[in-house]
């Protein structure tokens, strides 16, 4: 086994503030290290160390070194508790929120990266990390070990996971790397909300059925219909979930979400307007991509004017805040990894911008995102889409997406705008006004300033966080 060596180089690229995409890490071990900094805040620690990269481990709940630890028969919040028993109480985060690794954090990342090497892996993923972790000194070795986790069995478990996927045709899993475990085509699962359609989605799920085969999870959620969706009007092996009451569409997809049980998670409206042999294509950009979106740009889309009209504008104001072309920002027909979404369904709307917010999320967070292009029909019933309501909906999600994600996208043009606003005042009040309206210049100066100022500190809570 790979020994630690203590004059391994410190890379200074492996620093949690410096993770890029050049960086052979997987999503899954960038997605440990950020809950690392997330547990040494909760701990009131001014640094990351060991420890808390195991904690990362746990709190992430899939992944390899996941899959290995429950394989060795570990229970995930036993050992959760074990460590914060042995961890000593901290004097509280940095002030700035720049949580520095120790020494001894480094090398485990290092050491990561020699038995990556050694194991003839070109990522560094989980797996590898908490290979590293049982060799480390200090609290999270200690804590493996005594839960009977030696560098041996691990690595023996480990390997057996990756060989077993590899038998298999499998979806990259957001977690890890082409050859983790990830799920095959028969771990899908379609989520299809429904609220005072006309009829079930009977034939819906049915061409579902034939297009993803008999394996496929498809689930109805019923969102409080009247009258309710009945059972025996769904093809058989379709789930219903029915809400007591009507509660939006972005409630009834993550009351869907959280019931299925596929790492491959497909989105479809139940009004007929999405092309279901469009599903296939989607689940197949999966291999490269964290979510696809069926993109309404296709040679046959019968799209209501006003619709189109609404949606190009959002689309335009949101391509604008992104910084980069987003060609559909809220169709309904999509597919992603449901890790990858985990870490976003906190901001998750229960309306008819969840989609809105997901695609936002994903771009903003630099996920590989694929547009399909695709046709759209016309609708079958009754649109449930309010122009006004939903509208205003859209635009406030949009600002409120950008602004957790890139503050200073939507902070710096107010600025200006109103600075540049109190420039001209001042020349048209000293030019054409008998005095210069200072009091004017100031409200719209100190204004600009203070937009400003808070787009800076919401920038280092978003960076922070």
């Amino acid at each position: 086994m790979p020994p630690f060596s203590a004059s391994l180089p410190l890379c200074e690229r492996m620093d949690l503030s410096t993770v890029t995409e050049k960086t052979p890490f997987t999503p899954g071990m960038k997605d440990v290290m950020r809950f690392a900094r997330a547990e040494a805040g909760r701990l009131n620690h001014d640094h990351i160390a060991p420890l808390h990269y195991l904690l990362g481990i746990v709190r992430k709940c899939n992944g390899v070194a996941v899959e290995a630890l429950l394989q060795l028969e570990v229970d995930l919040e036993t050992l959760r508790k074990k460590i914060e028993s042995m961890t000593p109480s901290g004097t509280g985060p940095p002030p700035i929120g720049t949580y520095n690794p120790t020494e001894e954090a480094r090398r485990v990342v290092e050491a990561s990266k020699d038995i990556a090497i050694d194991l003839k892996h070109s990522w560094i993923g989980t797996e590898h990390l908490l290979l590293a972790l049982i060799n480390s000194e200090g609290i999270a070795g200690e804590a493996l070990r005594i839960s009977g986790v030696t560098y041996e069995n691990a690595r023996t478990v480990i390997l057996e996971i990756i060989r077993a996927s590899a038998r298999n045709r499998i979806l990259p899993g957001e977690n890890e790397h082409p050859s983790e475990p990830r799920q095959s085509l028969s771990a899908v699962s379609v989520i299809i909300p429904v609220y005072n359609e006309p009829k079930a989605p009977a034939d819906l799920g049915a061409a579902l059925r034939d297009a993803l085969g008999a394996d496929a999870e498809i689930l109805v959620v019923d969102d409080g219909s009247e009258p309710p969706v009945a059972k025996k009007d769904l093809p058989e092996g379709t789930r219903l979930i029915r809400l007591p009451m009507n509660r939006g569409y972005g409630a009834a997809i993550k009351t869907g979400l959280a019931a299925s049980e596929g790492e491959c998670i497909v989105i479809i409206d139940a009004d007929g307007t999405y092309p279901v042999e469009a599903v296939p294509r989607l689940i197949d950009q999966l291999a490269d991509h964290e979510m696809a979106v069926g993109a309404r740009t296709g040679a046959n889309v019968q799209m209501p004017f006003m619709n189109r009209l609404v949606k190009g504008m959002l689309t335009r104001l949101a391509s604008f805040l992104a910084e980069q072309p987003i060609p559909d920002i809220n169709s309904g027909l999509r597919a992603f990894r449901r890790a990858s979404a985990a870490p976003y369904l906190r901001l998750l709307p229960n309306r008819f911008s969840l989609t809105t917010t997901l695609t936002l999320a994903f771009l903003c967070d630099g996920r590989r995102v694929h547009f399909e292009p695709i046709d759209y029909h016309p609708r079958v019933g009754k649109s449930h889409w309010r122009p006004v309501r939903d509208t205003r909906e859209f635009i406030i999600t949009i600002l409120r997406t950008i602004f957790f994600f890139n503050p200073m996208r939507v902070c710096l043009p107010l600025t200006l705008f109103l600075w540049l606003a109190a420039a001209g005042v001042l020349v048209a009040s000293a030019v054409w006004a008998e005095r210069v309206m200072d009091g004017t210049v100031a409200v719209l100066a100190l204004g600009g300033l203070q937009i400003l100022v808070v787009g800076l500190l919401a920038e280092v809570v978003s960076k922070r966080d």
